[in-house]
């Protein structure tokens, strides 16, 4: 109950600075800075290091990549089925197929199933959704962006020095290794900002025009990542996996609303701005209907 008023009251905290005069001060930057270079970084390094390297590691991270080919693959069909634009096209290959894994899915894993499974979410995060974003995305916005050029050279550099996943890479070498009780009280009071901050930002960042020349690609994007997503992803667990709480996890990981972050570079791409707003607002909010709802179906399998 407790994480649940914490959610709510961020999100909604988040909603109302928008209204707020800051004097000029960014503070979804500040947000987002606060998160890549602290909480995420330090729940990395508290959780990772205790993680027993098995195949129920390889879930999630599995489970990133084969949801982008198969979300990525309808969403394609779909534009040819009813004549998508093609920049229409290009945003919803990317909100329309990424989800918010890190931002909303770590702290909604954490209310589902408890801090110490937020280590399977962070997989598939930094291992899939994370380098997806820096190569598949970067593909789409080569192709469907306005003089879009990718740089391999520069995505590989981005990957190598995002703060997180030097963290991932620092804590995977100190599995085994005890912490200080100092630094293991530090991490874990550093980790406890993410829901709060991240949340807050979420709200801070939230557009909910709707473009109604756009409502089909709109409709489809909300379908795919909301509802299509977390479904295939059941029939492959229990196809391929016993169906236990790692899998559980991935699950509601491939459900999670769109990404902020996706959405951000398909704006920077003139990849139908007012589409991508409402597809990243509207498809985060339906997802805090539908994760609760497919988390009890789940939860009876």
């Amino acid at each position: 109950m407790q994480n649940i008023l914490v959610i709510v009251i961020s999100f909604v905290a988040g909603l109302l600075l928008r209204f707020v005069n800051l004097k000029g001060f960014n503070l979804a930057k500040f947000l987002n800075i606060a998160i890549v270079y602290v909480s995420l970084p330090s729940l990395i390094l508290l959780q990772i290091p205790t993680l027993e390297i098995s195949h129920k590691a390889l879930i999630p991270v599995a489970m990133a990549w084969v949801m982008t080919a198969v979300t990525a693959s309808l969403i394609l069909v779909l534009s040819k089925v009813y004549s998508f634009k093609p920049k229409e096209t290009g945003s919803l290959l990317l909100v329309g197929v990424l989800g918010n894994t890190s931002f909303l899915g770590v702290p909604l894993i954490e209310l589902f199933y408890g801090k110490d499974y937020t280590v399977y979410a962070l997989l598939y995060d930094q291992l899939g959704s994370f380098i997806i974003l820096a190569t598949y995305g970067s593909v789409v916005i080569a192709y469907y962006g306005e003089d879009a050029k990718v740089d391999i050279k520069h995505i590989i550099r981005k990957v190598i020095a995002f703060p997180p996943f030097v963290s991932l890479v620092v804590a995977f070498a100190l599995r085994g290794v005890q912490y200080p009780e100092t630094v293991l009280y530090l991490l874990k009071i550093l980790s406890s900002t993410l829901i709060p901050f991240a949340l807050i930002s979420v709200g801070y960042r939230l557009r909910f025009s709707v473009p109604l020349d756009e409502r089909k690609p709109l409709y489809s994007a909300i379908f795919v990542k909301t509802v299509f997503a977390p479904l295939v992803a059941i029939a492959l667990c229990l196809m391929f996996s016993d169906f236990d709480t790692v899998a559980k996890v991935s699950v509601l990981e491939a459900g999670m609303g769109p990404m902020i972050t996706a959405a951000i570079m398909a704006n920077l791409a003139g990849l139908s701005p007012r589409l991508t707003n409402a597809v990243t607002g509207y498809g985060i909010l339906f997802s805090f209907v539908t994760l609760p709802i497919f988390y009890l179906i789940i939860d009876r399998l």
